[in-house]
């Protein structure tokens, strides 16, 4: 009959060998193997009486438990408050390489334009009266990007062709410009309804084509009109009064933001502020192009 040392051993082995116990040396020689399967019952000598029913320690003695598979342990636990990665912004296609033809740039932007016309990325493609692309030189150094079409580039599908507009041709006629000879967008290519201020997943929808627009025109300086174009193309929660007078950085090309001029209309006596922008503009284009001298406005030639 086993004693209860043997079981106590038994035990300790399977301890031992399942990692939940750690000794020093082997355990004292034991009469079963070192991974034993469930014991079998041995039946004891019948009794004289021919009983066959086991002695009252038969019972006691238990099976080996098998020893359990080890887990491996991980490295390091999960970081629960790792920030989620953030969309990749779109970049400049290298397909596009150097500067092309201005007959080949108006091919592309044709294409673009009738991919943007067949675009549902979001909402506003089924609002719209007219898509609202572009206007201007395809090969112009100057960029200026607004936030989106109001009623009447909806109508006429060419952006700043209101009262705001005026204005802006007015501003760019003082620093030697026309209006003709720059490239004018905005964040967003169709109206939102009622003239309510663009939404994040529609500037996102929509960036990729003003990417296209940099692409194929390949601008020296960007303009960023209005708190919600410059807020968009800087990346920042700034107001617009912190972002302006001083140069940011868009895919690699000089960015300034300024007044949108529907605000200057409500609100004129910003102009001034709005005409330092436009005078650095002015410089950093000298800076850049010194081939090509522009006349800015000066007062005391104004007479």
């Amino acid at each position: 009959m086993p004693s209860i040392k043997h079981h106590l051993l038994n035990y300790l082995q399977f301890l031992k060998e399942s990692g939940c116990l750690y000794l020093e040396g082997p355990l004292p020689a034991l009469t079963f193997a070192t991974n034993p399967g469930p014991a079998r019952k041995s039946s004891p000598p019948a009794p004289s009486g021919g009983s066959l029913q086991p002695g009252p320690m038969a019972s006691a003695a238990r099976p080996a438990r098998p020893a359990r598979s080890a887990q491996p342990i991980p490295s390091a636990p999960p970081d629960l408050f790792a920030p989620t990665a953030t969309p990749s912004r779109p970049t400049l296609d290298p397909a596009f390489g150097p500067p092309l033809p201005r007959e080949q740039r108006l091919d592309r932007m044709r294409e673009a334009i009738a991919r943007a016309e067949a675009c549902r990325a979001c909402a506003l493609g089924a609002t719209r009266k007219r898509l609202v692309y572009g206007d201007g030189s395809p090969e112009a150094s100057i960029m200026f990007v607004g936030e989106a079409p109001g009623g009447d580039e909806d109508a006429q599908g060419i952006p700043f062709v209101g009262r705001a507009g005026q204005l802006l041709n007015k501003m760019l006629a003082a620093i030697g410009f026309q209006r003709e000879e720059v490239y004018i967008c905005n964040t967003l290519k169709c109206r939102p309804p009622d003239n309510r201020d663009p939404l994040p997943n529609e500037k996102a929808a929509c960036e990729h084509f003003l990417v296209e627009q940099l692409a194929l025109v390949q601008p020296k300086i960007l303009v960023a009109l209005g708190a919600h174009a410059a807020q968009y193309l800087c990346r920042s929660d700034l107001p617009i009064g912190r972002l302006r007078g001083h140069w940011h950085s868009y895919h690699g090309i000089p960015l300034l933001a300024t007044y949108h001029p529907a605000f200057l209309l409500r609100s004129p006596g910003f102009k001034p502020r709005a005409w330092e922008d436009f005078q650095m503009i002015h410089a950093k284009y000298a800076e850049l192009r010194p081939d090509d001298p522009r006349k800015i406005w000066r007062k005391e030639a104004d007479g």
